[in-house]
């Protein structure tokens, strides 16, 4: 019976493509690139990255559509890996970070590169791409960009597994360091 169902299965009409979920530069021409986006039909999600309007991609998903702007031995940070993990707001200009002590990334105007001290458990895999973890990347928002901005992106990290008195704990130990109450005035207001 099983060598009867596999004569038959030729018969059985193809599954219809699956689109792509989201699309680099070399998927498109420019000319097709710009129609759709024009019309609405694509959105920018980074450099030549573009997706279908209204697609809701997965974290890896977007970890892959900037992966192209992160060096080997950085990862995506602050506003980028918020984007990677909730989704929220977009990617601007790629934000890496580098371990303090490396050799500099060479500059592009596609990315904005720090330089930190990263313990290996503050930096996770998403998909292929490395990206600070959401309890890193909370607190590098909660120091480095401005409270307006920090409180926002917070609130939705908080929603993605950002724990707030463990980030205090962390600043704790990073009293004289730049930024710190900044950061720990913001997260007495969440």
């Amino acid at each position: 019976m099983l060598g009867r169902m596999h004569e038959l299965a030729r018969f059985r009409p193809p599954r219809p493509a699956t689109p792509p979920r989201w699309l680099g530069p070399q998927d498109l021409t420019t000319a097709d690139r710009a129609a759709l986006l024009r019309d609405g039909v694509l959105v920018v999600l980074h450099g030549g990255a573009v997706a279908p309007a209204g697609t809701r991609l997965r974290p890896d998903e977007r970890a892959a559509a900037v992966a192209a702007a992160v060096p080997a031995r950085g990862a995506l940070a602050r506003r980028t890996a918020v984007w990677v993990h909730t989704g929220a707001g977009g990617p601007g200009r790629v934000e890496i970070v580098l371990p303090a002590g490396t050799r500099r990334a060479e500059p592009a105007p596609e990315r904005v590169v720090h330089e930190a001290a990263l313990d290996r458990h503050d930096v996770q895999l998403v998909g292929r791409t490395r990206v600070t973890t959401v309890q890193r990347t909370g607190l590098d928002v909660a120091r480095w960009l401005e409270p307006d901005e920090s409180t926002d992106l917070l609130r939705v990290l908080v929603d993605h597994g950002f724990e707030v008195s463990a980030a205090d704990r962390a600043l704790a130990t990073l009293s004289g360091h730049r930024h710190v109450l900044r950061a720990r005035h913001v997260l007495a207001h969440l």
